[in-house]
């Protein structure tokens, strides 16, 4: 998993916009990918943890507020049940 995630925020730190990982990995080389994220050749190791660490902490799970509705009529039918 850490692995992963430190794909997925160098990924999201250096692709193009709406650039596919699969374009990205043929853009950058997965041998370039692979040095990053598994050997630190770049000493970035800790940092793409940190902040994939933070964005992971950050979310927030919107089927939550289904069970816990902001106000009492927020998942009612609109339709009227007559």
């Amino acid at each position: 998993m850490k692995i992963i995630g430190r794909f997925m925020q160098y990924y999201r730190e250096k692709a193009k916009w709406k650039e596919r990982t699969y374009a990205f990995l043929e853009r950058v080389g997965i041998d370039h990918v692979k040095s990053i994220v598994m050997d630190d050749v770049e000493g970035i190791a800790a940092e793409l943890d940190a902040k994939i660490e933070e964005t992971v902490d950050a979310y927030v799970d919107p089927w939550i507020e289904a069970e816990q509705p902001t106000h009492k009529a927020q998942f009612e039918s609109v339709v009227s049940h007559v």
